[in-house]
């Protein structure tokens, strides 16, 4: 019999996010408005041991976007995967021992 791995994905980020904020935004707009706290919700998973950040850009769609702002769907995910992948880089420089090499 083989062994499987399943990897489950909630991260709750939303929700999340808006616990540690004062407003009820939507949490696509914390990328580019509130990116330190995207980057240290993201850092508060990898340090828990996450294997998969997700990126906050749930909701984040031409329609919700436009309707909202005057950003740009495309830089509002681009700053939610810099968000992520920037705390995974801050993650490995505090840890300086290769825990959260590939």
């Amino acid at each position: 019999m083989t062994k499987k791995h399943i990897t489950l994905l909630d991260g709750a980020v939303g929700t999340s996010l808006w616990e540690r904020s004062d407003d009820r935004n939507p949490v696509w707009r914390y990328n580019i408005e509130k990116p330190e706290l995207v980057k240290e919700q993201a850092k508060d998973f990898i340090r828990a041991g996450a294997k998969i950040v997700l990126t906050n850009t749930f909701g984040a769609n031409a329609p919700s976007v436009a309707a909202s702002s005057d950003m740009n769907v495309e830089e509002v995910i681009a700053a939610g995967v810099r968000c992520a992948k920037q705390a995974l880089a801050e993650c490995k420089a505090e840890a300086g021992d290769g825990r959260y090499d590939d």
